[in-house]
């Protein structure tokens, strides 16, 4: 299985440049609404809805197991795999870690990461363990963060801007949401 952690612009452009060729894990935030773009352009999708919290907060929705369980079930069998949330570096990143450990072992989802692209959500880590069928998760993804605890995405921010003007010289847009 290959599995990609995208932004909305990355996943946007993947999926208008490869149409019909991969599936698609969406996590829109509480308030966001999703187009018809990632239905129209991907072999399947799922759509959550869950902010990118770590702790309940007022007006914000957290994740929950029946959504995950949605994503692990959902994942399994898949050829290529765009995990996508807004930003790619949280909520995507932590789900994918989890959906690689499950589908490719502990390396692969440990390889997965990018320690200046990604910072997986705790939350959704610690709660995603508790549904993977393999103690060893939560270790695995611990010893990723311990290797990796002091990169700090700020960092890399200007990488990181880089690519997203880059992506957008090549044209490419947010198609997956509605501004």
């Amino acid at each position: 299985m290959i599995v990609q952690i995208l932004n909305y612009l990355a996943a946007s452009h993947l999926l208008a440049s490869e149409p019909a060729q991969w599936s698609a894990i969406v996590i829109l935030d509480s308030r966001g609404t999703a187009t018809d773009f990632v239905a129209q352009t991907s072999v399947d999708h799922l759509i959550l809805r869950f902010d990118d919290i770590t702790m309940p907060s007022s007006g914000k929705q957290m994740a929950d197991p029946r959504s995950l369980r949605a994503a692990l079930d959902f994942a399994v069998g898949k050829d290529k795999l765009i995990v996508s949330c807004r930003a790619g570096q949280s909520r995507s990143a932590a789900l994918a870690h989890a959906i690689c450990f499950q589908n490719n072992g502990a390396d692969a989802a440990n390889q997965l990461l990018i320690p200046a692209r990604h910072q997986p959500n705790r939350f959704i880590i610690e709660a995603v363990a508790e549904l993977i069928d393999d103690p060893t998760y939560l270790s695995t993804f611990d010893a990723w963060s311990n290797q990796y605890g002091d990169i700090k995405l700020m960092d890399h921010i200007d990488e990181i801007e880089a690519e997203f003007d880059a992506l957008e010289a090549l044209g490419a847009r947010n198609l997956i949401t509605a501004t």
